[in-house]
């Protein structure tokens, strides 16, 4: 057995349901100090290629999902759920942020669950072709995103996934801020620094942004500019500063999570998360580059 204790496992934040915009999902609670994570092969694996555990093969040249698909433990892997269930055209966005992953080649998974940081989650593997990746602990598989497509949407760095019955967009994304300045922090900041991650909603910070109150947030618009030094400009000023996999952006201070790219008529806009204590709480910002 492998055996983590409780430096290594920080519990999951339960997502508050936001009034007026669903539900976003939680996860388990881990509450013991040793945890038995299983260790039984499961996919009769090749021999001699990669590592065996419950939920399938790992190791640092996995691919999900095909044996020509993409190396799972590099970078991140972002999973988006349905966001428009009531438009009446029949176009359908998943553009709501759920979560994160970063799989290592040891066969842990950290998850990033509406917080500012990745959290230890369990283990992961792929099935002997590649598809399904599954995500789990001690209790079992908890998430098996098996791929029914790729390209998604026009982003060819998105699949179209299926978990449970719900299909949701899983997309690979780059841990893309990294190669910038990292400020006091440990957020980065400059010229090249982006705030957002998926395709076509991926902001280059330098620049003038209206924040406002989004949905049940009658906060009214402000306006501020980031200059390429971290600095804030306008308003009563600050530091700013982005995570590396763009998805948390500081802000005088306070930190904003990524919970939904918008459409029409604010494509240059997210809606906001604001975080504290490092998760969220249910206030809600929309943030638009001007």
């Amino acid at each position: 057995m492998k055996k983590l204790h409780s430096a290594m496992i920080a519990s999951a934040a339960l997502l508050a349901v936001l009034s007026g915009c669903g539900q976003v999902e939680d996860t388990q609670t881990q509450d013991n100090n040793t945890i038995d994570l299983p260790t039984t092969p499961a996919n009769n694996c090749p021999t001699g290629t990669y590592s065996e555990n419950d939920f399938g093969c790992y190791d640092s040249s996995a691919l999900f999902p095909s044996a020509t698909g993409e190396t799972v433990v590099e970078d991140m892997w972002s999973v988006y759920s349905q966001s428009n269930t009531n438009r009446t055209d029949g176009v359908v966005f998943y553009d709501r942020y759920q979560f994160g992953y970063q799989f290592s080649s040891l066969g842990y998974a950290f998850q990033q669950n509406a917080s500012d940081d990745y959290t230890y989650y369990g283990e992961w593997g792929v099935a002997s072709s590649g598809n399904p990746l599954n995500v789990g602990n001690y209790n079992g598989i908890l998430h098996q995103y098996t791929a029914t497509g790729q390209g998604f949407q026009g982003q060819p760095n998105c699949y179209e996934v299926t978990d449970d019955g719900t299909t949701l967009k899983l997309c690979h994304e780059t841990l893309q801020n990294e190669g910038a300045t990292m400020g006091s922090t440990g957020y980065y900041y400059g010229t090249t620094v982006k705030f957002g991650n998926l395709l076509n909603y991926n902001f280059t910070v330098v620049g003038t942004w209206t924040i406002s109150g989004f949905d049940a947030n009658p906060a009214p618009e402000t306006t501020v500019y980031f200059s390429d030094n971290g600095t804030i400009s306008t308003g009563s000023g600050g530091e700013w500063g982005v995570s590396a996999d763009g998805k948390v952006i500081e802000i005088a201070g306070v930190r904003y999570l990524v919970f939904q790219y918008l459409d029409d008529p604010d494509v240059n806009c997210i809606a906001t998360l604001e975080l504290a204590g490092g998760t969220a709480t249910s206030t809600l910002w929309k943030m638009c580059k001007q």
